[in-house]
């Protein structure tokens, strides 16, 4: 049997998980989704309620669904300040534009 050494202390998974995210060039991608995480704080209860992050698209348009096409019209209205909030809680965050869509409530993630 052959014996095998190693000549590096043990290293902690969060280490190698964040090397291996940079190496791969995930980890920027990865902090943008940053926003879906505490949206709710971000954007504010009541608005949380009626529209969502859906996903995220070419690294700064925020798609997000709304309850129906009421809601999106009036988040329609507050698409500056929603991208406001975000980039103050986020400033890592590159959001430039959103993009509504309507949708399922039952598909809220």
């Amino acid at each position: 049997m052959i014996k095998r050494k190693f000549h590096s202390k043990p290293e902690a998974l969060d280490s190698i998980l964040s090397g291996t995210l940079s190496a791969y060039r995930i980890k920027d991608k990865l902090r943008a989704y940053d926003i879906f995480l505490d949206w709710a704080e971000t954007v504010g209860e009541e608005t949380a309620k009626v529209a969502w992050p859906k996903k995220i698209i070419k690294k700064r348009i925020l798609v997000l669904q709304t309850l129906n096409s009421s809601w999106a019209q009036e988040i329609e209205l507050m698409k500056q300040d929603l991208i406001n909030k975000i980039s103050a809680k986020h400033p890592q965050s590159v959001i430039e534009e959103i993009k509504i869509v309507t949708g399922d409530p039952t598909k809220k993630p």
